[in-house]
């Protein structure tokens, strides 16, 4: 027995055949020729080279703004450090114009009690200038020893002090 096929759309399915079978017909697919394929893949290598070029580009722009900031937060950073050393140093001029007007005035006989007394208000100015920048002293006498914070000169064996316990103090710490 002959099958017989009938013309359908595409992807339609004929009636079953006499055997219980379906046949469908499988669209047609088109030949692409070999130049026509080339010229598509030409097509997407040049689209692909446009987008490598902007890619390129974009990322020379980012590490170019990210170097513009880089320099911008440096030149920054130094003026900051510079405008505050300006500060401090414009708060101790007045302190180093009083010790000048002290070193230039001439003291009588037995005017010793009035200079230290001059020389502890420009202690004072000097120690508030610190202190509004933040200075501060460190306790350290009667003290544990605490190798952070202190440095030690000497050992010394003091029976009214338990060991370890800083019993003088050299020079003063700040933080």
């Amino acid at each position: 027995m002959e099958e017989t096929k009938q013309k359908t759309e595409p992807d339609q399915v004929d009636e079953p055949s006499s055997e219980g079978e379906q046949v469908t017909e499988k669209p047609a697919v088109k030949q692409r020729s070999p130049r026509r394929k080339v010229a598509e893949l030409e097509e997407a290598i040049a689209a692909l080279k446009v987008e490598l070029e902007q890619e390129v580009d974009r990322r020379l722009r980012v590490m170019a703004e990210y170097e513009n900031y880089r320099r911008r937060t440096q030149a920054e950073f130094g003026q900051m450090i510079q405008e505050a050393g300006e500060r401090i140093i414009r708060q101790l001029l007045p302190v180093m114009d009083d010790f000048e007007r002290l070193f230039n005035n001439e003291l009588p006989e037995g005017e010793l009690e009035a200079l230290r007394r001059g020389v502890e208000l420009i202690y004072k100015k000097l120690d508030a200038v610190l202190a509004a920048e933040g200075l501060q002293p460190i306790a350290v006498l009667n003290q544990q020893f605490d190798a952070d914070i202190h440095e030690a000169v000497a050992q010394v064996d003091d029976p009214s002090h338990p060991a370890g316990t800083v019993v003088a103090e050299v020079e003063k710490g700040y933080r």
